[in-house]
């Protein structure tokens, strides 16, 4: 019994598969309510990449960001094109940190979120989606 769990606890693929789909629902969450608020809530959001300098067509940068975070999410999730949806969803969660912090807000409270899901992305950019995945060794 002993040896089994050892192996269980030590086994990283579990911990991706449950960092996949902890972080996978959360992008899914945080994406449905940007395509159900229609043209205005997606370019509500693409407006935020002003802060870099870039001020046209925010209703295309809206939906890259609700894009990444919906399919992305799901893609996550089955372990599926992993590393190309999570480097999607890093650069998403970059500049989403970044208009926090722009705002003023405190780093921690306000821009915390999107960090921690910046480097969970990031992090599985180089780990990809482990064995328990749709697809063993997806992209």
């Amino acid at each position: 019994m002993k040896q089994k769990l050892t192996q269980l606890v030590n086994n990283p693929n579990i911990g991706l598969l449950i960092i996949r789909l902890a972080a996978g629902i959360i992008f899914i969450a945080a994406g449905i309510p940007k395509f159900a608020g229609g043209a205005e809530s997606l370019k509500g959001v693409g407006s935020s990449m002003a802060i870099f300098g870039i001020d046209f067509a925010p209703l295309l940068w809206g939906g890259m960001a609700a894009t990444a975070e919906l399919v992305g999410g799901l893609l996550i999730i089955l372990g599926v094109c992993t590393r190309i949806s999570s480097f999607f969803l890093f650069f998403t969660m970059v500049v989403a940190a970044a208009v926090k912090i722009n705002g003023g807000g405190d780093i921690i409270k306000e821009a915390g979120y999107p960090i921690v899901l910046a480097a969970v992305s990031l992090g599985l950019v180089f780990t990809g989606s482990g064995k328990f995945a749709v697809k063993e060794g997806s992209v």
